[in-house]
């Protein structure tokens, strides 16, 4: 068996020790907390003689797959949210093992402190608590792609005060606002508004 098959192998015995977790296509999903779907993948190369790690923690919001794709076809992301867990001492999970004996208790001891604390980051009871309870101190979250995505989670729950905020941020010159993408959510958010008020 070769390094690759070890590693696959390790993570499937890993997943099943957590209740709805599974190791598919080399990452770990967990669906039981419709509609989002949490992962983490830890590989960032796996082949048949070595693996390299670096782990990725991400969420993706089910109801926000068709608005992005509607909006920004351009844009193949496939998870909303993504921040880089640490170890517990604070390093960067990462390293280059040829051997199962040495990747294998390196693997275990990260999987089983980062999938409870996936889980236990977002608060999945519904979207507006994940949008209420977001967490604040991921860098990544709000600015750039991810920032536009949480603006649509936010016109989602419809909270367009956050948007027209973030908006004016990329109007005045605000560099971590995408000013092009903001300008479409806010087009929609208007139509929005308009027909909000006109059902009244």
């Amino acid at each position: 068996m070769n390094m690759r098959d070890k590693c696959y192998e390790l993570c499937r015995k890993l997943a099943s020790d957590f209740d709805g977790w599974e190791f598919q296509g080399g990452k770990f999903v967990c669906k039981k907390y419709k509609p989002f779907v949490l992962g983490l993948e830890i590989f960032a190369k796996v082949a048949m003689s070595h693996v390299r790690f670096q782990a990725i923690e991400w969420v993706k919001v089910s109801p926000l797959v068709k608005p992005i794709r509607a909006l920004f076809p351009e844009y193949q992301v496939p998870c909303h949210f993504t921040r880089q867990p640490k170890n517990v001492d604070g390093s960067r999970f990462s390293g280059v093992y040829t051997e199962i004996s040495l990747a294998a208790p390196v693997i275990e001891s990260f999987v089983r402190i980062a999938l409870p604390n996936a889980e236990s980051r977002y608060c999945l009871d519904s979207i507006d608590e994940f949008v209420d309870k977001f967490p604040e101190d991921n860098p990544f979250n709000f600015i750039g792609i991810q920032g536009v995505h949480y603006c649509l989670l936010r016109m989602f729950v419809g909270d367009f005060d956050y948007i027209k905020k973030c908006y004016e941020e990329a109007v005045a010159g605000n560099k971590d606002f995408r000013l092009d993408e903001l300008r479409q959510i806010a087009q929609r958010m208007e139509d929005m508004e308009f027909r909000e008020q006109f059902a009244k």
